[in-house]
């Protein structure tokens, strides 16, 4: 039996757009569509944290909002090659969401062979806001989609 693919999604709700990760997990919580070797869990903001789930899986699924002022609502995928990111930190005490991708691989071998697949959605902004914008809100059923389109085939 293989390992189960394990979906997770990254972000702070609190944060408006920022959630976006969130919002896809939720919804694919309950979807009947979801296959059954796909697990989902919420990640927060701290992927380290899930150091322990990421073990043994063949594929790792992530969803997570990325910074794109001019094209809110965009899906792009980064499958197993996160090159074209940025790994800037804030401070110190902050990886990126790549750096945090290296460090699990680093410290866990066996993470080597996990294939990790980055689907963002693109945000105008992140801030302090109680629900997200139309244009990422509007981008959900797509990314659901997508995500599932993804977990069907890895």
């Amino acid at each position: 039996m293989t390992a189960p693919i394990l979906i997770v999604g990254l972000g702070n709700p609190l944060m408006g757009d920022e959630g976006a990760g969130w919002h896809l997990v939720q919804r694919l919580q309950s979807d009947s569509r979801r296959p059954a070797q796909a697990e989902v869990t919420f990640g927060g903001t701290d992927l380290l944290a899930l150091a322990g789930r990421l073990e043994g899986r063949r594929a790792v699924i992530l969803t997570d909002a990325a910074l794109d002022p001019n094209h809110p609502g965009r899906l792009t995928i980064h499958d197993n090659d996160f090159s074209a990111l940025s790994t800037d930190q804030g401070h110190a005490h902050h990886l990126s969401l790549v750096q945090s991708i290296e460090l699990l691989r680093t410290l866990n071998p066996t993470l080597a062979s996990t294939r990790f697949v980055l689907l963002t959605i693109g945000v105008a902004a992140a801030q302090f806001a109680g629900e997200l914008s139309p244009e990422v809100h509007a981008a959900l059923p797509r990314a659901v989609g997508e995500i599932l389109r993804l977990a069907e085939t890895l």
